[in-house]
């Protein structure tokens, strides 16, 4: 599978392994790693000072990764370049409660004409960065609008921000960009549209759920798109990873067993298993 940057032609990837590192990820460590797709923030420690370089990111895609970019749209985070202080005390009208499971990160009307600009800016610098796409989080935000605006009317506007996201990102980049969304995978029954417009999707936290419905992994490879798994299920023990693995793997799913500590800081590498040769 050849990698490429955003501004280069390339047909949609079919990785066979991948790695989700956002804390501190290292680009000469992510470069000799057998994974095929990278998934890391586009900076070290996610502020503007910490933003990796062009060179960096092309040394990993130089050794055939696809390397996309995280980037939150369904809430705002307050260590990211466009965080403005003066909004702990007045926030703008699209800027909602904090999180209260996650510090820092908040509720966003992203419909809002503002936040779609602070997103389209992020994009801007994924792209100018040599990143190969998106990996787009937070999706499943629409949830949290839908007592409001209802679920359908919802989900139409994340869906509406997903494509507008891989639209602007291919027509900067002149050629594919790869975008993968994080859960929020029902937003594809309320537009069966936005399937022209994502690559893959991500799941989170869906093989260990009694309410997980595995029917849009189907779907999606139908339509000849990856799906890529991430549980949070490594605690040292061999066992629970070969299991995840067994599970992920019927249904079709690219697994990736993470820390227990979810706080995705280091690649976890266990030999012969992930990634797998």
């Amino acid at each position: 599978m050849m990698a490429a940057g955003c501004g280069e032609e390339v047909a949609p990837p079919y990785p066979e392994s991948w790695v989700y590192w956002l804390q501190g990820a290292d680009p000469d460590i992510l470069s000799s790693l057998p994974f095929a797709l990278v998934v890391m923030d586009y900076s070290r420690d996610g502020t503007e000072r910490g933003e990796y370089t062009k060179r960096e990111i092309r040394r990993i895609t130089l050794t055939d990764k696809v390397v996309l970019a995280y980037m939150s749209i369904g809430e705002s985070e307050d260590y990211r370049f466009y965080w403005d202080e003066g909004w702990y005390s007045d926030p703008p009208e699209w800027l909602g409660e904090e999180n209260p499971e996650w510090e820092g990160n908040y509720a966003v009307k992203y419909w809002h004409e503002d936040w779609k600009r602070i997103v389209l800016e992020y994009l801007r610098r994924i792209v100018e960065a040599g990143f190969s796409g998106v990996y787009v989080d937070k999706v499943d935000a629409y949830e949290y609008w839908a007592d409001s605006l209802g679920t359908a009317e919802a989900a139409r506007r994340m869906s509406s921000l997903i494509k507008e996201i891989a639209d602007s990102c291919r027509a900067w980049a002149g050629g594919t960009c790869i975008v993968v969304p994080q859960n929020g995978v029902d937003l594809l029954l309320y537009d069966p549209s936005l399937y022209d417009h994502v690559h893959g999707w991500s799941l989170e936290d869906v093989l260990y759920s009694s309410a997980g419905d595995l029917t849009p992994v189907r779907n999606l490879k139908e339509r000849g798109k990856f799906v890529l798994s991430v549980e949070y299920v490594y605690r040292g023990a061999l066992y629970d990873v070969e299991q995840y693995y067994r599970r992920a793997r019927e249904p079709g799913l690219i697994p990736y067993a993470a820390d227990t500590s979810r706080r995705l800081d280091s690649p976890v590498i266990i030999p012969g298993v992930q990634p797998r040769h």
